[in-house]
């Protein structure tokens, strides 16, 4: 069998090799690019395809699929990463057991016909096509056993004809919606899906479709599926608080909010006790509420790179097995260090290499597991003053011009109200005084410039 599709007579019809990997699959591997459909019309013709139930045509360069494959009983179809403009019509005119069906990374940017696989879809992934506006037999809910949706880096676009807040025969558990143009007018028909377990409605790195939306406390205020959400992603959407209506999701377990604009969160988040994993990284959280030592469940903390300097609050988090805290502003760390498997302190304003020599086992360990080993090790420097500088490092010269009234002066500097020897024995001027413009003698304190 394999001979004879390795053959070479003019061209060759498959460049690598056609696997048949088990009985009912079957994966065809960088096909020939001028020559795709050929070749999978002759490998239907000698590998009795009509026994096969899962197709692999991923990475073939495909631009189009032969219509006599529209009588195949193929369970799922993947078509991944190939260049693919137009939905084949084997897909539309045929092929209706299809369950799941890849379709992502191509070049679609329609998909408004129904494929006559639609009633048994639970899997379709059309993710990375520039698709312009999500089908219409999707937002009708045509198809009733679809579970997932996987949408990201296309156009969500007018969603005002949703019915799914109308019907209810319908199974849809988990929707992608990365970076997906959502809009504010797209908000009531996320929140009108009430069988969601799993919402992606966060962005990432690329710009094209970024996730536009600003009412966030809209989207999780009493949403349809708030006694079903499970997964929530509110990552890179420029959040500068989290709503308290966050505390509808009361079954919520998982929750990313990382890369965001938060200084704090609401004490409210102490009532999301069901929570297993909270990701906050690459914020602006000063502190912690006390609530958060509530979430008795937590299992994963993410913490990194924020301004955190207090962590008293995760002191009774018994359960915490993961705790990220890399390039905050800590100075010391006051938790039992033995309690978790992973751990990262690097970056903040104490010598971690003072702590148990358990920490750095812990530490490689998460960073091997997590593929973080471009990590640097070691304390922050640019938050810790370096008390062992010299008087003359830490000398500047005062210009007129500079405008900073905060620089320390160089000796030779006349103007009289400078001399901190005055300063300091003038009895009516302290330095809790507004009017006290002076500065700590140089050789108590170092660099700390008022």
């Amino acid at each position: 069998m394999t001979d004879h599709l390795n053959r070479q007579e003019h061209k060759p019809i498959i460049k690598y090799c056609a696997n048949s990997i088990n009985s009912d699959t079957f994966q065809l591997s960088h096909a020939c690019e001028n020559e795709n459909c050929n070749c999978i019309l002759e490998v239907k013709q000698h590998m009795l395809m009509n026994k096969i139930v899962h197709l692999n045509l991923s990475n073939c360069k495909l631009n189009s699929l032969p219509e006599s494959l529209s009588d195949l009983p193929l369970k799922s179809l993947n078509l991944s990463h190939n260049s693919i403009v137009n939905i084949p019509s084997c897909l539309l005119n045929g092929l209706e057991s299809i369950e799941d069906l890849n379709l992502s990374y191509n070049q679609i940017s329609e998909f408004e016909m129904e494929p006559k696989s639609s009633l048994n879809l639970q899997v379709l992934d059309v993710r990375s096509n520039g698709i312009k506006f999500i089908p219409i037999w999707l937002v009708h809910a045509k198809s009733k056993n679809l579970l997932e949706l996987h949408y990201t880096g296309n156009i969500l676009g007018k969603t005002n004809e949703n019915l799914y807040g109308k019907i209810y025969s319908y199974k849809l558990k988990k929707l992608l919606l990365k970076e997906s143009h959502i809009l504010n007018e797209n908000i009531s028909f996320l929140k009108s899906i009430r069988t969601l377990e799993v919402l992606d409605v966060a962005n990432g790195g690329s710009k094209i479709y970024r996730n536009c939306f600003t009412n966030y406390d809209e989207l999780v205020d009493h949403p349809s599926w708030e006694t079903t959400i499970k997964i929530l992603y509110l990552s890179s959407l420029n959040m500068g608080f989290l709503p308290e209506s966050i505390v509808c999701l009361q079954y919520l377990k998982e929750l990313y909010i990382a890369d965001n604009a938060l200084f704090w969160l609401p004490d409210v988040i102490g009532k999301l006790v069901t929570l297993e994993i909270l990701d906050i990284a690459n914020n602006s959280l000063c502190f912690l509420p006390k609530t958060i030592s509530e979430l008795k469940n937590l299992h994963v903390l993410k913490l990194q790179c924020n301004k955190l300097a207090v962590i008293k609050p995760l002191e009774k988090l018994d359960h915490l097995k993961l705790l990220d805290l890399y390039e905050n502003d800590l100075d010391n760390f006051p938790l039992d260090i033995h309690k978790f498997k992973y751990l990262d302190l690097e970056k903040n304003c104490f010598d971690t290499s003072l702590l148990d020599h358990i920490y750095s086992e812990k530490r490689s360990y998460y960073r091997n597991e997590y593929n973080l080993k471009y990590r640097a090790v070691g304390y922050n420097e640019e938050h810790i003053p370096d008390f062992n500088k010299s008087e003359s490092d830490c000398e500047c010269i005062y210009s007129e011009d500079s405008g900073n009234s905060n620089v320390i002066p160089s000796d030779d500097y006349e103007e009289e109200w400078w001399d901190d020897i005055k300063v300091e024995s003038h009895p009516d001027v302290t330095t809790s005084d507004d009017e006290w413009q002076g500065y700590f003698p140089m050789q108590r304190f170092q660099q700390i410039r008022i």
